[in-house]
């Protein structure tokens, strides 16, 4: 079941490479290298953040937690950048182009034609992997956009940005929307407990346990889709 699946992954996803900095101002999100600066988050965090905020997407589900810790692992783009774009380009998960693309990040998309030039993703990992190495090909390696800010307002090399306005003028908005949505995220994350970084395996089966019932306290009230 996808409780049974979320369980597992909650207890995966602390990695010795994965601290999470629980110090920052969120007013300096935004302005942080995606790659090398923004925090990190392990699955715990991951999984807390979609059941809290993405509980009415049918798209996205806690149990998509490992899979985006793992596009996070694969190309250093931070989830929360990851989380944070898809949230704003999705309505939280509940665009059309989300439910018909699994594409809740709006990749591809033009405002001439939205539904027809995003990609398709045949599910939640597999997007979140896709679009975290495009958009760190693209922006990060090739723009040299490696802040949200620099990304949404094309103050980088290529002076190329995410948004465009129907003018097809940059939209600088976008960053500052993404970055207040990144604060948010952000704050779920510290409230997860054993948000440094560990392996699973090496925790007693107590300690373990406890992780699970922290976790898990994390979705109390939180409705079935």
């Amino acid at each position: 079941t996808s409780s049974d699946t979320t369980a597992q992954n909650t207890l995966t996803g602390s990695q010795s490479d994965n601290v999470f900095n629980g110090s920052y101002d969120n007013s300096q999100l935004a302005s942080l290298d995606i790659k090398n600066e923004l925090p990190k988050l392990n699955t715990n965090q991951i999984a807390a953040i979609i059941g809290k905020h993405f509980g009415n997407s049918t798209v996205i589900k806690p149990s998509d937690a490992e899979g985006i810790y793992k596009a996070q692992q694969n190309t250093g783009m931070s989830a929360l950048a990851i989380l944070g774009i898809g949230a704003l380009e999705s309505g939280w998960g509940t665009s059309s182009i989300a439910k018909a693309k699994n594409n809740i990040w709006g990749y591809g998309a033009v405002n001439s034609n939205p539904m027809g030039g995003a990609k398709t993703y045949s599910q939640m990992s597999e997007g979140a992997n896709q679009f975290a190495t495009q958009f760190m090909n693209t922006y990060y390696n090739n723009y040299g956009a490696t802040t949200i800010n620099s990304a949404g307002t094309g103050n980088n090399p290529a002076k190329k940005g995410y948004a465009y306005t129907n003018g097809g003028n940059i939209d600088p908005s976008w960053a500052t929307k993404v970055g207040s949505i990144m604060g948010t995220l952000y704050n779920t994350a510290k409230n997860v407990g054993g948000t440094q970084a560990s392996s699973a395996s090496s925790q007693p089966a107590q300690s373990k346990g406890q992780a699970l019932v922290n976790t898990a306290k994390q979705f109390l009230g939180t409705p079935y889709v």
